[in-house]
């Protein structure tokens, strides 16, 4: 029988979000609740495994994994980026990396504006404060419409949160290393420099990929152009979830 092991499903919901007892009779599914602790443990734990499913991307797969599984035949992740396999080690192996599709740029644009009307509503403070006995609000809260939005990075999530902001009544704005005035428009927002004011009265959400230009591309010279009325909001992923 084939070993399957269901990695990083730390919420216990891998095997409540499909029906997988179309494979049970030729594969045993193990699910991996806990994070290991080094590559050491990692190796000892997947030895007779043919397939892994990373289900939240947190375990890298270098080359000095790759080799020391054997048994190994099967990588599949949660959407189709994944920095985290080592795919030169993959290359001469035998081993198939493959990705099941993931649901777009919608749960990062709903993180990306549940955080912000958080920010300027605080519902979850307040809620918080009225259970833990307190008589009344303390927020004074902040409309969107009307404020600005600021978006470093117009792909598809960028795009997709300047859909959003319009939505809400928000001028957005938007940069990237590439972008161009034609192409900011059609992506539903005015092209601004990086260097010029961020806004005064607004939010800055971050869309980019990891990458050696976009490291440490926000850093305390950006931080300072924003006044402080001004938040910043980043749902890119960092250098240990890429």
């Amino acid at each position: 029988m084939v070993r399957a092991a269901v990695l990083d499903d730390y919420q216990n919901v891998a095997m409540t979000f499909a029906d997988w007892s179309p494979i049970t009779r030729d594969v045993e599914v193990k699910v991996f609740d806990k994070p290991f602790a080094n590559q050491a443990e990692v190796i000892k734990a997947l030895q007779g495994f043919a397939d892994h499913c990373r289900y939240a991307r947190a375990h890298p797969f270098p080359r000095k994994v790759i080799e020391a599984l054997p048994d190994l035949k099967l990588l599949i992740t949660t959407g189709a980026r994944n920095n985290s396999f080592d795919v030169k080690a993959l290359q001469p192996s035998a081993v198939l990396p493959s990705a099941a599709p993931a649901s777009s740029a919608v749960p990062t644009t709903g993180i990306a504006f549940g955080l912000m009307l958080e920010l300027t509503r605080r519902v979850g403070f307040e809620n918080a404060r009225l259970k833990a006995g307190a008589p009344w609000q303390v927020t004074i809260g902040r409309d969107l419409e009307g404020l600005t939005l600021g978006i470093l990075g117009l792909g598809k999530l960028g795009q997709r949160s300047a859909t959003v902001g319009k939505a809400f009544g928000m001028k957005t704005i938007a940069w990237s290393q590439n972008l161009t005035p034609e192409k900011a428009q059609a992506g539903g927002a005015e092209l601004r420099h990086k260097g010029g004011p961020l806004p005064q009265r607004g939010l800055v959400t971050i869309h980019l990929m990891l990458s050696d230009r976009s490291r440490g591309l926000v850093g305390a010279k950006e931080l300072g152009l924003m006044k402080k009325t001004s938040y910043l909001v980043n749902t890119s992923r960092g250098p240990d979830c890429r």
